[in-house]
Order: structure tokens, then sequence, then C-alpha cells
């Protein structure tokens, strides 16, 4: 059977880390006659190879919850995205306690999920790594970054650029008692595409360049692993000081076409 859904994908330690605390997820499933894919970027933080440790957990439990509970939602008849948005919010919140209670290690990851069904997604995430949407010539960024510098942008302060703890995270799993995921509900358009990422790619590549990279991957009619070869490439020309992970992804039946 044809694939419906297409993806590319690279995760690296880059050029300066020991460790790639990185993690990545992506599962193709079929609920009834109908393709689904889920994505997932997790860039864990912690002294040592705690960062890694919280990124892997977080994944290990989304792989379960993709395993055991996500098909069934789609099979039901109604209220669907209801469904994935609290089973996922669940999910999150499992994952939260689970990095909270291992030994008193003080340890984190972000946690960005991205599900494509029929002709909408859904968006669950929490930290700084970021999904992207292109549907034209330009991207668009639909997740909000927790960090600090973002919530003194939203409150409007003229010295949010400079700031010196801009990078520290208001919020990630693992950390705190409470989270507050972000969570979104959206058509999935024509030629929409989507790009998922670490920080170790949008700290080393401006968003033109992102921009530039795939309009012209798409003009030339690229594979979506050669866009995203290219994007890496330029992120080690620009010294690739973290890890690095991106996935791009797209439904063939609503692909860009030139």
């Amino acid at each position: 059977m044809r694939k419906i859904i297409e993806y590319g994908v690279i995760s690296h330690i880059g050029l300066v880390k020991k460790v790639n605390q990185d993690r990545i997820l992506i599962k193709i499933g079929q609920a009834g006659s109908r393709e689904f894919g889920l994505f997932a970027v997790a860039d864990g933080m912690g002294g040592h190879t705690h960062g890694e440790v919280a990124s892997t957990m977080a994944i290990a439990e989304l792989t379960r919850w993709w395993d055991h509970e996500l098909e069934a939602i789609l099979l039901e008849k109604t209220a669907i995205w209801n469904g994935v948005k609290t089973s996922l919010a669940n999910c999150f919140l499992k994952i939260n306690e689970q990095i909270r209670t291992v030994n008193d290690v003080k340890m984190g990851t972000t946690l960005t999920v991205l599900i494509i069904y029929g002709d909408k997604y859904v968006i669950t995430h929490i930290g700084d790594s970021r999904i992207y949407t292109r549907t034209h010539k330009h991207m668009t960024q639909v997740t909000k970054d927790h960090s600090f510098i973002d919530q003194i942008q939203q409150e409007g302060s003229r010295d949010k650029v400079h700031h010196p703890y801009g990078h520290v995270l208001t919020q990630c799993l693992g950390i705190q008692e409470h989270i507050y995921p972000y969570t979104r509900v959206s058509l999935n358009k024509e030629k929409q595409l989507f790009l998922l990422c670490s920080d170790g790619l949008y700290n080393y590549i401006r968003h033109q360049e992102m921009e530039q990279i795939l309009y012209s991957g798409l003009r030339r009619k690229e594979e979506l692993q050669t866009i995203v070869d290219t994007m890496y490439e330029q992120v080690l020309h620009h010294g690739a000081g973290d890890n690095v992970s991106i996935i791009l992804a797209q439904d063939r039946n609503k692909a860009w076409r030139m």
C-alpha cells in the first residue's frame, strides 16, 4: 500500500556536545482504512547523562501511549479530537510524574508532539522545541516557547532580546509538579508541511534560511529527507554547538506541487 504520510528526519549530537540528549519518535499507523502519523521531539536537560534519561523516559511513555491508546481513540465515532487531546494530556502528566520521582535527580525534558490524521492535526507541546507549518513561501511557528524570553516578550518588555536568563525554560517535563502544555487542533490544509525541531536547529539557522532551504528543495522536487539533510549541513556550517533534531512531515494528498 502506498504510504500517505511521508517524512524526513535526523537527530545528531552536533559538533560540541559529548552526549545527544535529544530523542525523537516517528510512528505511522492505520485506523480502519485511514493512515495516521505521530511525530515527536524531546530535548533533555540535566547534568551528565540526566537529560538523556529524561528524554528517553518521555519517548518510552509516549510509545506506550501509541501502542495501547491512540488507535482505539481514532476509531471512535464521535469526539475523536477531544479524546486525543485529553488522553495525550494525561500522557504528559504521567511522564512528568515519572521523571520527577527518579531518585531525587533533577532533570527534565521538552516534549513536542504532532499527530496527523485525515483533514486535521493535533499538537501537544511543552518546552522550547518547536513546530512550524508551511503552506506557501512562508513558515509560521505554531507552538509557543515556554521560556523566560517568551514570557517577557508577551509582557511587552523592551529589554527582552538581551535578558541574561532568556534561555531558561518556564515549563518542561520533570521539574514542576503542575504543568500546562500548549495544545492545538487545526485543519491540515492543502500544501501544508510540518517542521518539528529542537533548539539546536533554530538557534543556528535564521528563520529566513529555513524558509529558503524549504522553498528551494520543494521547488526542485527534492525528497523531504534531502531537505532535512540540507538543513543539518547548514547547522554544521554555523558550528552545531548543540544537539539537533529535525523532522519534516506531510500528507501526500495535501503535498506541495510546484
